[in-house]
């Protein structure tokens, strides 16, 4: 993967299989999250343990499925391993959706610094044109519709 720049110390086919760990890892994330809305038990035990037992570049605390690391994460993948055995979707569902927000927490304490956006390019924008016809802008693309 030449588009990658050269982390130090790090070869590139390390890079690489960090960056596959990390996408199965997503999947498997997503995979969870869409048996646990849809109430597939069968499903999410699945996904869990395909989550857990997944890459070894996901945190080592997460893999093992314990609680034994202080961290939320681990805390939070207990819980929801333990809802899942027990066969409970709802206590697994809420374990899912306190994962997430501890996710999201972590990712926003990371990026504290980082709130400087520009205009988002989805915004849509509405005008009309000078022939009195509605016309929307989404991502920067215009439609121009006459009559």
């Amino acid at each position: 993967m030449s588009s990658i720049s050269k982390i130090s110390g790090v070869s590139q086919s390390t890079q690489s299989s960090w960056l596959q760990s990390i996408a199965q890892w997503r999947s498997n994330f997503q995979a969870l999250g869409s048996a646990l809305q849809s109430g597939n038990l069968s499903s999410a035990q699945q996904a869990y343990q395909a989550l857990v037992q997944g890459g070894s570049t996901s945190s080592s605390s997460a893999s093992s499925g314990t609680a034994s690391n202080s961290s939320p994460f681990a805390q939070d993948l207990s819980v929801l391993g333990q809802a899942l055995q027990s066969g409970n979707v709802q206590d697994a569902q809420q374990a899912f959706a306190k994962l997430q927000q501890d996710m999201q927490a972590a990712q926003g304490a990371r990026h504290h610094h980082h709130h400087h956006h520009a205009p988002s390019a989805t915004q849509s924008t509405d005008a009309t044109t000078s022939s009195g016809v509605s016309t929307t802008s989404t991502s920067g693309s215009s439609l121009n519709v006459t009559a």
